[in-house]
């Protein structure tokens, strides 16, 4: 019962990970570039990590986007 808790609850988690190193291999986007993260979210990304890309909007945003969302958008 616990190591389902546990993981339901790394479940996302561990989803932006894997997501992050396989966007990080390919190298689709760097920093500085324009991407659409998800449908109507759009910005110059700020920085990369395992979990997350880090954007500003041109209205000066500041947004976290979860890795798995990006890949999951086509």
């Amino acid at each position: 019962m616990l190591i389902a808790v546990l993981g339901f609850a790394l479940r996302n988690t561990l989803g932006d990970i894997f997501s992050g190193i396989a966007l990080g291999m390919e190298s689709t986007y760097g920093i500085g570039d324009w991407i659409e993260a998800t449908e109507g979210c759009s910005g110059r990304v700020t920085g990369i990590s395992w979990r997350s890309t880090r954007l500003v909007t041109r209205e000066g945003v500041a947004l976290a986007v979860p890795n798995s969302l990006i890949a999951a958008h086509r």
